[in-house]
């Protein structure tokens, strides 16, 4: 009972980042700032409303740049922190299905000579 309900969270987990993913990526958009910097971000808004021109004409106040900032900072290291998981993963399946890693038997290998001099 347990595992199922772990495993229904998960799968609601993927579900929700993906779909979030998949928003902020869809909406992406530029502000350029009172300072002259540009400010990228991502969320629904009128694509119509713009024309043709990168930089959005809708308005944000201070505080939400900085929460659609944090958003993506936390985005940006939720996918970094799982392709390292998933290369963890993976480098573990091969070493333990697969010659990769066993290319050279070490036990093998006389351990008490130096290696040989240069003439």
């Amino acid at each position: 009972m347990m595992n199922k309900r772990k495993n229904i969270i998960a799968l609601l987990f993927i579900v929700v980042f993906l779909t979030t993913n998949f928003v902020i990526f869809e909406n992406l958009h530029l502000h350029r700032l009172a300072n002259g910097h540009l400010f990228v971000h991502g969320h629904p808004y009128d694509k119509k409303q713009g024309g043709c021109s990168p930089l959005a004409s809708h308005q944000h106040k201070a505080g939400e740049l900085l929460f659609y900032f944090a958003l993506m900072a936390v985005e940006g290291i939720v996918l970094l922190f799982l392709a390292g998981v998933f290369m963890a993963l993976f480098i573990s399946y091969l070493a333990r299905h697969s010659d990769v890693f066993r290319l050279y038997d070490l036990s093998r290998l006389p351990l008490s000579r130096a290696p040989p001099a240069i003439a």
